[in-house]
């Protein structure tokens, strides 16, 4: 068995890009926040479209909710952000991924 450490090592290596994209959001949204400027992110998991059969049906039995998202399930969440309704947040990152970082 790997030791903790190791472990973590790891897996800060593997979503590395996710910990990158995280802190730039949050950094521009300090930033600009003085100037008027919301500064969010959105990470969405699998959307329909052209994978494949097998794709779709193993993604489906890993997902929580046991299927790809629909474009309109993003395009909603995009359009939520660029209205006055989310006025409120800065420096947040939207996860819409059907469940798939419960795990």
């Amino acid at each position: 068995m790997p030791h903790s450490s190791a472990v973590g090592f790891f897996t800060f290596l593997r979503f590395w890009p996710l910990f990158a994209q995280k802190l730039r959001t949050k950094n521009l949204a300090v930033q600009l926040a003085k100037l008027n400027i919301r500064v969010n992110s959105i990470s969405y998991g699998g959307v329909e479209g052209r994978a494949s059969k097998e794709f779709k049906e193993r993604y489906a039995r890993l997902c929580p909710i046991a299927r790809m998202l629909k474009i309109k399930e993003v395009v909603g969440a995009v359009e939520f952000l660029a209205t006055d309704m989310s006025s409120g947040m800065i420096g947040h990152n939207l996860i819409i991924d059907g469940g798939w970082t419960i795990w």
